[in-house]
């Protein structure tokens, strides 16, 4: 009786299987296997591996969600482990939602249509930046922005043609304010905001935090906007989602004063006033919000004096900025109209440095080809005054559609959705104010936020069709 025992004992666990289980079972079991090997013996290829492992099915079954994985993986894009794999999921995404609308064509209209005149603000400013490749002296130098840049479109029109509810811009912003603090925490957990943390992944040799982003004013100019994400989500009513948002809060605060960025902190200030401004029925909550990243951020600089001392002292150079902007401006008279060709300024600035004129950061252009550091004057450089122009239609564009979609979701009632509304429109001149001291146009959190405004005033207006009796509303959405 004991001797059977055990297979009695064993048999019921084992009624149900089929060859089919058993043999998926073996195949996780060995694929298990090679991902441990691959881990051992190249830890970027072993953490691509698992990525996509996971990620597959998800952008299979769940596009959206993948979405938002891919926007907190933007935030990571400059680590060693993870600094192509973005882009390569972003191509995945987009792939799978294509497929996807081959069967749905009217959804596919509806999705491109609404959204038509951003899509070609878009598309004109990439194919003019691309065009100016031909009279670039060194085409090869942009070959990685123009990818770069490209990619960054694509994220665009994966934003517009997906984000179609309400709970999906949720989800969304809810991701960009997730990456953002996670990669804060992970920053903080390699020591990188630690006083001694400099030279490493996380932290310049100067001790400035810089998480997966590779620069720290790159990164403050990605935590700013999320900061003002947090505050949109903060309608809901859920204590326990307050909670999270104001913690998460906190830790991107006090990631912006790690970063020592004097213009992430500008724009900080600049879209706290904004936010008062344009968000009345809301000022207990944003002045909440306001003082809690003040406190968070009085408190880092309180335990690293050295940060608020690099912040506060300043020099009248701007860490050479002023010498860089000097020389730039020189090949905007040169080239007013056209440009010199997008990534062209680190090739032809050190043949401007020897006009009338001092300069005391001469080793910046001419030994270390440094870029313009201001978006909008890089824009004027490399792609002349049609390049800028494009580019400010496009912003234009964008914030006009996010204001136009709170003012019919105020209409409307829906006190929800028109916060999102302004948290996007102010995330979105965070960005802005902060590009005015970094060239950060191939950036892909930039882009997800000039998809923002669009969708929301899409959002508005099928929300009016649906409410009105005729089924008409007035006004056009871009």
């Amino acid at each position: 009786m004991a001797s059977r025992t055990l297979p009695l004992a064993l048999t019921p666990r084992f009624a149900g299987a089929t060859p089919t289980s058993i043999g998926l079972s073996t195949a996780a079991l060995g694929v298990a296997a090679l991902l441990a090997g691959v881990l051992v013996i190249d830890t970027k290829v072993g953490v691509a591996l698992l990525l996509a492992l996971c990620f597959v099915p998800l952008a299979l079954l769940r596009l959206r969600v993948a979405v938002c994985a891919w926007i907190v993986l933007l935030f990571f894009s400059r680590t060693s482990a993870l600094e192509a794999i973005p882009n390569k999921l972003l191509l995945f995404i987009l792939a799978s939602w294509l497929a996807l609308l081959v069967g749905r064509r009217a959804e596919a209209r509806e999705a491109l249509g609404r959204n038509r005149v951003v899509i070609l603000w878009a598309l004109a400013f990439i194919l003019w930046t691309v065009l100016t490749l031909a009279w670039a002296p060194v085409p090869s130098a942009a070959e990685r922005p123009i990818k770069e840049l490209v990619y960054a479109g694509l994220g665009l029109l994966l934003v517009l043609g997906i984000v179609l509810e309400r709970k999906h811009v949720r989800w969304l912003m809810m991701a960009f304010v997730g990456g953002a603090a996670l990669s804060v925490m992970w920053g903080a957990a390699k020591g990188g905001l630690s006083p001694s943390g400099g030279g490493g992944e996380v932290a310049n040799l100067d001790g400035r935090f810089q998480g997966g982003s590779g620069d720290p004013n790159y990164l403050a100019a990605v935590l700013v906007p999320a900061i003002m994400l947090a505050g949109g989500l903060a309608i809901w009513r859920s204590a326990g989602r307050r909670a999270l948002l104001a913690l998460a809060t906190a830790v991107i605060a006090v990631g912006v004063a790690a970063t020592q960025s004097r213009g992430g902190l500008i724009a900080a200030f600049v879209c706290a006033g904004v936010a008062l401004v344009i968000w009345r029925g809301r000022r207990g909550t944003i002045l909440a919000l306001i003082g809690l990243a003040a406190l968070a951020t009085a408190v880092f600089f309180a335990a690293n004096p050295a940060a608020w001392h690099r912040i506060s002292a300043g020099n009248s150079s701007g860490s050479g900025r002023i010498d860089i902007w000097t020389v730039a401006w020189r090949v905007v008279r040169d080239h007013p109209f056209t440009g010199v060709g997008i990534a062209q300024f680190p090739e032809v600035s050190p043949h401007y440095v020897l006009q009338p004129g001092a300069l005391e950061y001469v080793n910046l252009i001419v030994e270390k080809h440094i870029v313009v550091h201001n978006l909008y004057l890089q824009l004027w450089v490399e792609t002349g005054i049609v390049g800028l122009l494009l580019f400010v239609g496009l912003i234009v564009a964008s914030l006009t559609a996010a204001l136009r979609a709170a003012r019919r979701f105020d209409v409307q009632g829906d006190g929800e959705m028109s916060a999102l509304a302004r948290a996007a429109a102010l995330a979105l001149i965070a960005m802005l104010t902060a590009s005015f001291f970094l060239s950060n146009l191939e950036a892909g959190q930039l882009w997800v936020l000039l998809g923002l405004g669009p969708v929301l005033a899409a959002l508005a207006e099928r929300q009016a069709r649906a409410q009105s009796p005729a089924g008409v509303t007035a006004g056009v959405v871009v």
